[in-house]
């Protein structure tokens, strides 16, 4: 384990660590896993290498899981938190998307205030197969339980419409 006084990471393998893999529902590699300050996972996987513009989503993400202010509006946390359905969100994104960022944080935002979301983002190109059987042509692509989809870095209220029709 590599740790410093604010952050620690650790390398695992998906076959020799396999337990840990399925209690975080790991199935891919590489896969990014964070957990908050106490050890608790929120619900979202980075899945791919997170450069170009993705390491921003890798950083959004490890400011947000360390982070207790809620991340949206009131009204839109009551919308959250009528959702009692297990919710997948699947985000597509290429390394030099400049959106797909936003569309990350979104799915990941909503994954740690509701834990019936889960969010999976995915790198396109290492990810080809996967892109590939969910026909992914643009960035970025978000996927709601494999019924809705839609492109571009929508706004929260888009995510909820679909949700809220699940």
């Amino acid at each position: 384990m590599r740790k410093n006084k604010r952050l620690s990471y650790e390398e695992k393998s998906l076959f020799e660590d396999e337990t840990e893999a399925k209690m975080y529902d790991v199935v891919h590699a590489p896969t990014f896993v964070i957990l908050d300050q106490n050890n608790n996972f929120k619900n979202f996987r980075f899945n791919g290498i997170p450069a170009g513009h993705e390491i921003n989503s890798l950083i959004t993400a490890l400011i947000d899981s360390s982070s207790s202010n809620p991340f949206f509006d009131e009204k839109i946390l009551e919308r959250l938190s009528k959702i009692n359905k297990d919710i997948h969100i699947k985000v597509f994104v290429t390394l030099s998307c400049p959106h797909c960022p936003g569309a990350v944080s979104n799915a990941f935002r909503l994954a740690m205030t509701n834990n019936n979301i889960k969010a999976d983002a995915y790198e396109t190109q290492t990810f080809y197969e996967l892109s590939m059987k969910y026909n992914v042509s643009s960035v970025p692509k978000i996927i709601i339980n494999d019924i809705y989809e839609f492109l571009g870095n929508q706004p929260i209220e888009a995510f909820l419409n679909a949700i809220e029709k699940i």
